[in-house]
């Protein structure tokens, strides 16, 4: 996913995991990149959460038996689903100030969705979205106001 947004990956490490959220990301010019430092907020915090959250799981519900790489993948692209929703939820117009303003949810997400030229202009508030990223259909159901 993050490779999609044309941005050069760093190898995460324990210092850059518990630090994530002051990394910053310019591009080739120096200009900051909110959506990219954004979406490796969200990226790495969320990853590094799982992976514990899994590690828990397995130790302590399933006698030690570990899980598949197609889980786990599955596991990965659910938890991005529903962060997505979480995102687009809070552009609604009921949170005002404390809402997050549609342009940096789709800062945050852009490079990142399939057919992403297809979505309507408003594709954060519409009523029903299914978004893809990199061939797997993020769907749900935004509630309206």
């Amino acid at each position: 996913m993050w490779l999609r947004k044309n941005l050069e990956w760093r190898q995460p490490w324990i210092g850059n995991i518990i630090s994530c959220t002051l990394t910053e990301f310019t591009t080739s010019d120096g200009k900051c990149t909110p959506g990219a430092n954004r979406l490796w907020r969200i990226l790495i915090s969320k990853s590094a959460h799982l992976i514990w959250k899994l590690r828990c799981e397995r130790v302590i519900r399933n006698e030690n038996t570990p899980y598949t790489s197609e889980e786990i993948r599955n596991k990965w692209y659910k938890m991005m689903d529903e962060r997505l929703e979480t995102d687009c939820r809070m552009t609604m117009p009921r949170y005002g100030k404390k809402g997050l303003k549609t342009k940096v949810v789709a800062l945050t997400w852009k490079s990142t969705l399939e057919n992403e030229e297809d979505l309507p202009r408003n594709w954060t508030v519409v009523s029903v979205c299914s978004l893809k990223i990199n061939n797997y259909y993020l769907k749900f159901q935004q509630v309206q106001q």
